[in-house]
């Protein structure tokens, strides 16, 4: 496709053919190999080949999770280091390899089973330096996991006491290792920066005095010294220093 738009193709969902897309409700996309797309959906999992604009849904051998499985698959994840696919579907969170081969249900292990139930919309996980995986979730707040250690860091389970551990639905969130903050927004609770160096927390509201769905910020971006806030209403710009 053209980002001019001169050149665009659609793909839909059709009942009766198998090589089409699974369902026409698309939570999230993931460049899993080049030139292939996992597509995670309402009716299971569809592979595009980017090369030939066709679906190569056969690929996907968990059947639970093929087209017209009916399940939602809500997040795809990809540790590039590692080359794990985290599949989240079902409050459960399934490690694949590239081949799309399953490894291990993640919240079937003792030492993570605190995450069954959860469900991981839209907001995209992020891998730091410590290869410890930063995870959004819609029920169960921002996660801590530390796969090489064995332990979940959240709201049940945060010894370091960080406020950003509550069992509140995620909308964004944005990391800064070298400046060593996390900004992220709770559900209605405005845009909140966390000070790892300081121990400060600091909130702003936007002047919104409800706090719904007008005062979520849905994405963060960083740009210099700015952070662009895409809230419900407006978009905003934030000085990250104050």
């Amino acid at each position: 496709n053209r980002f001019d738009g001169q050149h665009f193709i659609s793909f839909f969902s059709s009942q009766g053919d198998a090589a089409a897309l699974s369902g026409n409700h698309v939570f999230a996309l993931l460049c899993f190999k080049p030139g292939y797309l996992l597509i995670a959906t309402d009716n299971g999992l569809s592979v595009l080949n980017t090369f030939s604009n066709t679906f190569e849904n056969k690929i996907v051998f968990p059947k639970g999770l093929q087209r017209g499985s009916g399940i939602y698959v809500r997040n795809l994840f990809m540790d590039r280091q590692s080359n794990r696919i985290y599949i989240n579907y079902s409050g459960e969170i399934d490690v694949f390899d590239t081949g799309l081969n399953f490894l291990y249900r993640l919240t079937s292990l003792p030492w993570a089973s605190s995450l069954k139930g959860i469900n991981i919309n839209f907001v995209t996980w992020i891998k730091d330096r410590q290869n410890r995986l930063w995870i959004p979730s819609d029920n169960y707040g921002i996660i801590l996991l530390d796969e090489k250690n064995h332990q979940v860091y959240n709201a049940e389970n945060n010894p370091m006491h960080y406020p950003f551990f509550k069992r509140v639905a995620v909308r964004s969130f944005f990391l800064d290792e070298e400046k060593q903050y996390l900004c992220y927004s709770h559900w209605g609770l405005g845009l909140e920066k966390y000070d790892f160096k300081t121990g400060k927390l600091q909130t702003q509201y936007f002047n919104i005095p409800n706090g719904n769905e007008s005062r979520c910020i849905n994405a963060i971006m960083q740009n210099h010294r700015n952070l662009i806030c895409f809230g419900a209403q407006n978009i905003y710009y934030v000085d990250e220093a104050t």
